[in-house]
């Protein structure tokens, strides 16, 4: 999700929601940190984890990817709300 997220999404939605996807991906990781001994709570921790370095990987492809997107930013950020 972070990955898709950092990729996909125009700057002007990052910039207005971020406070929302970092408090999302926060509770996610404190409930699984709540929940260490859980096999599943550690994956999801790992997975996050993943998508983090994924994205970063991600990053010099984002440019052209914005440049393509064909839908407008109001009805991309209207999917969202």
């Amino acid at each position: 999700t972070l990955a898709v997220i950092a990729n996909n999404q125009p700057a002007e939605i990052l910039r207005r929601h971020w406070p929302s996807i970092l408090n999302a991906q926060a509770h996610i990781a404190a409930d699984a940190i709540r929940a260490w001994r859980g096999e599943a709570a550690r994956a999801r921790l790992r997975g996050q984890l993943a998508g983090i370095s994924f994205a970063l990987k991600l990053l010099p492809a984002r440019s052209d990817i914005q440049r393509r997107r064909r839908a407008p930013v109001s009805y991309l950020e209207s999917l969202l709300v």
